[in-house]
């Protein structure tokens, strides 16, 4: 006699199988959405990086950033008579920024380039980005192998 179907034990292992699968895409998942998330934190810091010097060269008046690491904040600074923040951007919980240089502030001259360069390291989780201006003004983001 021939019996047609599962048995118990062959529908226990597929269970099984699906159930490790999902928990492994689960934590991927978790994984990519830390990623995009501090790419996204990144890009919005370059971008206001080459806004400031733009401004700078359009306008011909200096413009900079200035960074706030314990409170973990930066502003986007017109330098005429007066001071101006142009922008205020402050990171998620869980988003830290820092600098080898405590004293970074990137001003932009009227011709694009900046005073003093440096490094901003943006870090979260275990993803850490590592932001480069160089005097020339160039910007350039890397990111350093964590094992």
């Amino acid at each position: 006699m021939k019996k047609e179907g599962f048995t118990l034990i062959e529908i226990l292992i597929v269970i099984i199988f699906i159930s490790i699968l999902g928990v492994l895409g689960f934590f991927g998942f978790i994984s990519y959405q830390e990623s995009v998330r501090i790419s996204g934190e990144v890009g919005e810091l370059v971008d206001d990086l080459y806004y400031a010097r733009q401004l700078s060269i359009i306008e011909q008046v200096h413009h900079g950033i200035r960074f706030n690491f314990e409170e973990n904040y930066y502003q986007v600074i017109r330098y005429d008579e007066e001071e101006e923040i142009i922008k205020e951007k402050i990171f998620p919980p869980g988003m830290e920024i820092d600098s080898p240089d405590i004293n970074l502030e990137p001003k932009f001259t009227l011709f694009g380039a900046v005073f003093k360069g440096g490094e901003i390291i943006l870090s979260g989780g275990d993803r850490l980005k590592v932001i480069q201006i160089k005097p020339s003004g160039f910007i350039h983001v890397q990111r350093p192998d964590l094992n």
